[in-house]
């Protein structure tokens, strides 16, 4: 056979090494592919990192960013820190138990107890810092040493492991600085809410007067308006801590708006108008005053778009009828870290009825983050009593203590308006924690109800309701209850952690509701302070 021409074997030699070359390329994808793969995975199976967990500082008395909490996170991660107390125990059966007369000779041993948590989600990766005031719930921690126990979840609902640090809170020092005293804390668990009238750092004879000296007012002031029937006052005020505007005696106004910082409006009668608690304002607060007649009661954060950040609405007197709702929350924020964007604390609210306006004791729409509803006594309405729905997404959490609800099947004020539900959540939630409400509606069978998807951690307990209902199982995919009595639970419900039943109440036509079995409100409306 004749001889192949040479550039027949060149092209044979460069197939060969592009072959070759094509192969070795492949080999080096699959090998690059699999080590990808292999980091993904371990990546979707790793923890979260929690590192350089502490305070600053470690020690501190509670006020407005007493310290700082600072850590970093390796990635995106809710943190959870859980806050325990140290108290003196006795050593018992390998473990520290709460010292008793019988174990006094016992040895000692330090024991720590739960006081409370702070939760922040969707932290950002690095380094994170949340001031922290030393309240926690809208409490104050007492004086003592403690230790906080910070634990991160990441969207795969990976736990890291917990880290620990200590700190101390110091007793807060008392001086002679000639500023008024401060206002009452509000209703104690299970003990009387008072109001405390500070006296008036100045008298002013009209809002025009008043409204000029508290653009002015040193921190501390409390700003008074001689007694009489006046218009809408309208405040806006930035004081480097709290300024109160109170009357000097009975004042009426018709409505108010608050804007700026640190103001408490107290002890008016409101009628005409609503309060309203302006967007962008901070550290506001609404007590002790009677509020009627107004499209809302209280309006806080009338917006869609701009927060209002630790609002406060305690002890007032809340009488319908309203245009709509008694209490109406837009958008709400926790900015100094004290547990609370929004305080809903203490108040009556009585003859709110449906009017097709979807009149309700207490909506928040849009979102927020922090809502603390604590001690409020609802009797004698037809409304959604607490009411939270159609926010943009999960409300930040929730929590519902202490509260007594009542007779919600008041005439409507329109015909066919229907039974509204008293408690009525929808999600998305972050978490709710629910507990020892007293929810007694057996007029109309108005329920408790959680509703749609969206929910995280759900807590129910020692809760007297008459009656558990949901049409939906999404609420209780991470749901724990104990110690609650209900005369119904109906559909969804889960029947763990309540007993069917009807407790045996103290004396209910004077409204007291208590029980003596660990369940439901602490105390009685007869002991309570409302409006001026």
């Amino acid at each position: 056979m004749p001889d192949r021409p040479e550039g027949d074997h060149r092209r044979r030699r460069f197939g060969a090494r592009l072959r070759a070359a094509l192969i070795l390329v492949a080999l080096i994808t699959v090998a690059a592919t699999a080590a990808t793969a292999g980091a993904v995975v371990a990546r979707k199976s790793s923890k979260p990192t929690v590192t350089r967990f502490g305070f600053s500082p470690t020690s501190f008395a509670v006020g407005q960013r007493a310290t700082t909490i600072r850590f970093h996170l390796d990635r995106r991660a809710t943190v959870v820190v859980s806050v325990a107390r140290r108290t003196s125990g006795r050593r018992s059966r390998g473990r520290c138990v709460r010292a008793t007369a019988k174990l006094a000779r016992k040895p000692a041993c330090p024991r720590y107890v739960t006081r409370g948590k702070l939760v922040r989600s969707r932290q950002s990766a690095g380094d994170r810092a949340i001031a922290f005031s030393g309240k926690l719930g809208g409490r104050a921690l007492s004086a003592g040493s403690y230790r906080a126990t910070i634990v991160a979840t990441d969207s795969r609902k990976h736990r890291s492991r917990a880290k620990t640090a200590r700190f101390t809170v110091k007793k807060a020092q008392t001086g002679s600085s000639g500023a008024p005293p401060t206002a009452s804390p509000g209703p104690l668990p299970g003990g009387p809410q008072r109001r405390t009238i500070k006296p008036c750092t100045v008298t002013l004879p009209d809002l025009g007067a008043l409204t000029n000296a508290v653009a002015s007012a040193a921190p501390g002031s409390v700003v008074c308006l001689a007694p009489g029937t006046y218009g809408k006052l309208s405040v806006n005020a930035r004081p480097a801590s709290e300024v109160t505007i109170q009357p000097a005696g009975i004042a009426t106004i018709a409505g108010a708006s608050l804007s700026g910082s640190h103001l408490t409006l107290e002890g008016f009668n409101v009628s005409g108008d609503e309060v309203t608690v302006q967007p962008g304002s901070d550290h506001m607060t609404v007590q002790f005053n009677y509020i009627t007649g107004g499209y809302f009661g209280v309006d806080a954060g009338p917006t869609t778009t701009t927060q209002v950040s630790d609002v406060t609405v305690r002890g007032n007197k809340l009488v319908g009828p309203f245009g709509e709702d008694a209490i109406r929350l837009n958008r709400y924020h926790d900015s100094d870290g004290d547990g609370y964007g929004a305080l809903i604390e203490g108040n009556e609210i009585t003859g709110v009825r449906e009017n097709g306006n979807h009149s309700d004791c207490l909506q928040t729409v849009w979102v927020g983050d922090h809502l603390v509803y604590r001690s409020n006594y609802l009797h004698d309405n037809r409304c959604q009593g607490f009411f939270v729905k159609d926010q943009q997404s999960a409300v930040d959490g929730v929590v519902a203590d202490n509260n007594l609800m009542l007779r919600n099947a008041a005439p409507c004020a329109q015909s066919g308006c229907g039974q509204p539900s008293i408690f009525q959540l929808f999600g998305p939630i972050t978490s709710l924690v629910m507990t020892r409400n007293t929810i007694w509606t057996p007029e109309g069978e108005s329920p408790t109800t959680l509703r749609d998807p969206g929910w995280g951690s759900v807590q129910v307990a020692n809760n007297v309701v008459y009656r558990f209902w949901s049409d939906t199982s999404a609420p209780f995919q991470n749901y724990s209850a104990s110690n609650n009595i209900a005369a119904k639970r109906e559909m969804n419900w889960p029947a763990t952690g309540v007993t069917i039943g009807t407790p045996k109440f103290a004396n209910p036509s004077a409204d007291d509701y208590r029980t003596n079995d660990g369940r439901g409100v602490t105390w009685a409306p007869a002991d309570q302070h409302y409006g001026p």
